[in-house]
C-alpha cells in the first residue's frame, strides 16, 4: 500500500502511524510512504492521480467539501488541546510577554485571556516553532502534534483559554472510491471521532469564514449524543455551548446562531 503525505516531519510522522494501524486491522504485506509536495489539495489529486493508494490529511487541514470520487475516514482523535511551550506556567507569563502562535484563533483568544500579551506570528514546522523558545516568552502549538513527534512537554490550555480550530487532534484518511484500500480503511474510522468531525466540519462549513478568522469550535461525543462549543473572538467576543444527537444538524444550526448574533465572513 502507498501511503502519501507532506514531506514534514509530522506529516511523515502521522503517516507512519496510520500505516501502522491500517496494517494492524488488515494484515497486508506493508506500506511505503510517498510524499507529494504541496498542501492537502496537491495530495488529493496524487491519490486520484493514482500516485498513492491512501492520502493522510491533519483533519485540521483537510478540505471542508468532501470529494465525489473520495471516502474518508478519522482514526481515534488524539487529545484536541492546545499547549503553551515556555519557561514558565502559563498563567505566570511576565507582563507584556511575546507569545508565538501561528492563527488568528490563537491570537485572538490569548489576548483575550490577558489583554496585555502581545502574540507574535510564527510559522515553520513544528521544530522551527519551538526553536523560537527563549527569543520569545513562550509559544502556542497543538497538543497532538507534539505527542506525535514524541515531545513530552508544555502546558495544556484549558479550553476556558483556548478553542481549538476544527478538526485539530484527529487524522483523516482518503482513498478513492472503489478501490480495494476502501475496504481497509473502513475497518479502522472511528465512529467517536467521525460524529465530532461531522459536526465541526458543518459549523465552519455554514459559517463560510475566511481560513484565518478567529474561531474555534470543539465537539466532544459519547457516541450517541454531541456536545458542540464555539467562540468567535472577532469584532467582540461570540460564545455558544449546544448538543444533540445529530452532529449535521447541531453545527449547521449553530452557525446559523453565530451568524444571526453578527458574525460574518
Amino acid at each position: 500500500m502507498r501511503i502519501g503525505t507532506s514531506s514534514s516531519a509530522l506529516h511523515l510522522a502521522q503517516a507512519a502511524a496510520a500505516g501502522d494501524t491500517l496494517l494492524a486491522a488488515d494484515g497486508f504485506d506493508g506500506y511505503e510512504i510517498v510524499e507529494v509536495d504541496g498542501g492537502p489539495e496537491d495530495l488529493r489529486q496524487a491519490l486520484l492521480a493514482g500516485h498513492c493508494d491512501v492520502a493522510v490529511h491533519a483533519a485540521s487541514d483537510i478540505p471542508l467539501a468532501d470529494h465525489d470520487d473520495l471516502s474518508v475516514v478519522f482514526l481515534p482523535r488524539e487529545s484536541p488541546q492546545d499547549a503553551f511551550v515556555g519557561p514558565t506556567d502559563y498563567r505566570g507569563m511576565p507582563h507584556g510577554a511575546r507569545v508565538g502562535v501561528d492563527s488568528a484563533n490563537r491570537a485572538a483568544q490569548i489576548t483575550h485571556f490577558r489583554q496585555d500579551l502581545r502574540p507574535v506570528d510564527i510559522g515553520g514546522d513544528l521544530e522551527e516553532r519551538l526553536a523560537q523558545v527563549g527569543e520569545l516568552d513562550g509559544i502556542i502549538v497543538s497538543r497532538a502534534e507534539l505527542t506525535r513527534l514524541g515531545r513530552d512537554i508544555g502546558q495544556d490550555l484549558p479550553y476556558e483559554v483556548m478553542v481549538p480550530v476544527a478538526g485539530q487532534g484527529a487524522i483523516a484518511l482518503e482513498a478513492r472510491r472503489g478501490s480495494q484500500v476502501e475496504h481497509t480503511l473502513d475497518l479502522v474510522d472511528d465512529q467517536t471521532t467521525r460524529l465530532e468531525m461531522i459536526a465541526e466540519r458543518s459549523f465552519v462549513r455554514e459559517l463560510s469564514l475566511a481560513p484565518s478568522a478567529p474561531v474555534g469550535v470543539l465537539a466532544r461525543s459519547t457516541g450517541r449524543t454531541v456536545a458542540l462549543h464555539a467562540r468567535f473572538m472577532g469584532s467582540g467576543k461570540v460564545e455558544i455551548r449546544r448538543s444533540s444527537n445529530n452532529p449535521e444538524k447541531l453545527g449547521h444550526d449553530l452557525a446559523a446562531e453565530f451568524i444571526r448574533r453578527g458574525v460574518r465572513a
